[in-house]
């Protein structure tokens, strides 16, 4: 430890005092009984948010935001200001999205599909 820069010393401390009182917590949660308590299920006709339909469809909320705005999820505002929108999304809707999108045929990237033609004067070898 470098006892004359002050500022390095006194960050350690602080961090050390942090880390103290952590365990303390901990301590005090395990004397108690204290448990996490576990998440609930959502019900069967519960409206989801965007980070829960994100979750769920595994993507980011950016993704199912722009799903949203281009109108291939549906969902009710429930918002009552102006300026931030509170998107709710039903479950029956995103299954009926998820239904809707999957996969029926080939691949995208299929080797089939790709062109192989040019605008240069090489050949191209396959």
């Amino acid at each position: 430890m470098i006892d004359d820069d002050w500022d390095t010393q006194h960050a350690y401390e602080e961090g050390m005092d942090d880390w103290y009182d952590h365990l303390r917590i901990e301590h005090a949660k395990e004397l108690l009984g204290w448990r996490e308590r576990p998440k609930r299920a959502a019900p069967p006709n519960a409206w989801l948010s965007v980070a829960d339909a994100a979750a769920r469809l595994s993507v980011s909320e950016r993704t199912v935001r722009e799903l949203l705005r281009r109108g291939e999820l549906a969902y009710v505002d429930t918002g009552t200001g102006k300026v931030r929108a509170q998107p709710r999304i039903k479950i029956e809707d995103l299954r009926e999205f998820e239904d809707k999108r999957r996969g029926q045929g080939k691949w995208r990237s299929s080797k089939e599909d790709k062109s192989s033609t040019t605008t240069s004067s090489y050949a191209v070898l396959n």
